[in-house]
């Protein structure tokens, strides 16, 4: 399974997490005749409730990714085909069943709109701890703002975990988690050292490849 990249960005210093990077997704500036426009919705099928942050991917008949995009806080999406001809769709949530549709022909220059419905089913992930209201600091303590992005479309990580890592012991890998938090709905997050010395964030995301900051 190919990862997508994660981009953690620190305000306090210009700390850059770069994880794998995966397929980027189009950017074009003005529409192509030759190409198709795909335009929709990304949906919970009962409540119909629009689904923000979800995956559209556009698949040739042979399963080969050619296209990917997130929904926006609505649930919309855009996708431009790199030409006419036949093609499916794949929508994805953490937290919902991944569907396919069926397969489609679209001819140039043609604008399809869609609704993708998707199916719950929750995921069961590790024990957070989530930051509460902010205290101020103590004399040994600092603070630390950033926010997760994601590393090709610089769009920002929801609910992802943040960690706080410190080494036991010079010159080897075992290290403590001493603090970890939730990045919010814009993908910020706060954490707050206990003591001077020194540290390691470490960003996490189902879907997303973890890695450590030097």
């Amino acid at each position: 399974m190919r990862h997508r990249g994660l981009l953690l960005r620190v305000a306090a210093s210009p700390v850059l997490l770069a994880f794998l990077a995966g397929t980027p997704t189009p950017a074009e500036s003005q529409q192509d005749t030759l190409t198709a426009l795909i335009q929709g919705v990304l949906l919970e099928v009962e409540s119909r409730a629009p689904l923000s942050y979800g995956v559209v991917r556009l698949l040739t008949p042979e399963g080969r990714i050619v296209s990917t995009t997130q929904s926006d806080g609505d649930g919309r999406f855009s996708l431009r085909t790199p030409g006419p001809g036949a093609y499916s769709l794949q929508g994805h949530r953490i937290g919902y069943e991944t569907k396919e549709s069926g397969g489609f022909s679209l001819r140039p220059g043609q604008i399809l709109s869609v609704e993708i419905h998707l199916s719950p089913a929750p995921v069961l992930g590790d024990s957070l701890q989530v930051l509460g209201p902010r205290r101020p600091t103590r004399a040994t303590e600092q603070l630390i703002q950033g926010r997760l992005r994601d590393l090709d479309s610089g769009e920002p990580i929801p609910y992802g975990t943040v960690s706080l890592l410190k080494n036991l012991l010079p010159g080897t890998d075992q290290v403590n988690v001493e603090s970890q938090v939730l990045t919010d709905s814009l993908g910020t997050f706060t954490l707050i050292t206990p003591l001077p010395g020194t540290y390691r964030l470490r960003g996490e995301r189902i879907g997303y490849r973890t890695t450590d900051s030097p």
